[in-house]
């Protein structure tokens, strides 16, 4: 008798003391909780970063390279696979087979999913939701994050890639040039061409 009724004065302090736990445990707990249902389908939007790292143009180390970067960078949330919002001349590149200058007639290695909202990673701030052909409408919701700085793109303001005249040689050459945004702009993706020694980050999003 004496035992059950320790277990009775204990059992209501467990209590307090749980429903008196600190916000970083609750936080915890409700990321474990849900762990199991953070895909994008469930989610109903994906995400879409900038990294942390800025390596210059020649250091993304061409298209593998910036999707490697892309997945092991410090911001990177660890809900799936991620790669980097880049123009490559015939690896990675944005067209309609009405715009009459496609390599090889449509998109190839395409980054965007059609009809898809993407919000910045703390799950709440919509960057943008891709048109039914996969890309971004000027301008934008909100930026791509909170940084500053700029980003390499490869881009030109309709998404499309240009021709390698833009890309830091594919990526791998510190010469003269690769497009680039800051990152406080919304109101296109190029804002013309940066010296490929100089530092930038890279855009990521989500697949």
């Amino acid at each position: 008798m004496l035992l059950f009724a320790i277990n009775c004065w204990l059992h209501p302090v467990y209590q307090q003391e749980d429903t008196n736990s600190s916000g970083e445990e609750q936080g915890l707990l409700a990321l474990i909780a849900g762990s199991n249902s953070n895909s994008s389908t469930n989610r109903g939007f994906k995400y879409i970063f900038v990294t942390a790292a800025t390596p210059t143009g020649g250091g993304v180390n061409g298209l593998s390279g910036a999707d490697s970067l892309c997945q092991t960078d410090s911001r990177n949330p660890g809900t799936g696979t991620f790669k980097a919002l880049l123009g490559i001349f015939n690896l990675r590149h944005w067209c309609r087979s009405d715009m009459g200058s496609c390599p090889g007639g449509s998109s190839l290695n395409w980054v965007i999913s059609p009809s898809t909202e993407y919000r910045r990673l703390d799950g709440i701030t919509t960057v943008a939701t891709s048109t039914p052909d996969s890309h971004f409408s000027f301008p934008l919701d909100n930026t791509y994050s909170t940084d500053t700085d700029d980003a390499w793109t490869g881009l030109a303001n309709d998404m499309t890639s240009n021709a390698g005249s833009s890309e830091c040689g594919n990526w791998v050459s510190t010469g003269c040039c690769g497009n680039h945004i800051t990152l406080t702009n919304t109101s296109g993706i190029n804002e013309g061409n940066l010296n490929c020694s100089l530092p930038a980050r890279l855009i990521c999003v989500e697949q």
